[in-house]
């Protein structure tokens, strides 16, 4: 086996594939030209990169979650936890679409989406995932307030 390395003038890409929660889960280098024969190993630095201060401002910024710091945050999962059924409704004679969600403690967070201004162009998956999303957001925004009073001691 020979080593090599690959130089900064050689080309190279990073992809980076990311979890729900936002985590890099998968690292793919490209070698775009052949710089190896088959029992060959290329040590390829990516601090060469030019992408690399992102990366690592990224990976700074956003540490794996330990025990310490999991419980505070909102996590997708929490959301999914708390979010029981959906139902998204047409408004009939409009273009409004309606998402409603069901929480388990009987709560329901509602987005509307009001829709294209021209009906001849409405478009319904739209509607419905922008509404969707908004409702989303809204529990996003209720867990967040429950996960501030926790962690501020006032609320059990």
């Amino acid at each position: 086996m020979h080593h090599k390395d690959l130089l900064p003038t050689d080309s190279f890409g990073i992809e980076f594939s990311t979890t729900d929660a936002g985590y890099i889960n998968v690292v793919k280098i490209t070698i775009e030209r052949d710089v190896m024969d088959a029992a060959d190993i290329v040590r390829v630095d990516l601090a060469d990169h030019p992408l690399y201060p992102s990366l690592a401002r990224y990976v700074r910024n956003n540490p794996r979650p330990t025990q310490e710091n999991i419980e505070q945050r909102v996590t997708l999962e929490r959301i999914n936890e708390v979010v029981v059924k959906e139902t998204i409704e047409a408004v009939p004679g409009t273009t409004i679409t309606i998402a409603t969600l069901h929480l388990r403690n009987g709560a329901k967070a509602i987005g509307i989406n009001y829709g294209a201004i021209d009906p001849a162009v409405q478009d319904w998956a739209i509607g419905a995932r922008e509404a969707k999303k908004q409702a989303y957001d809204k529990v996003y925004e209720l867990e967040g307030y429950l996960l501030r009073e926790r962690l501020s001691g006032r609320h059990g």
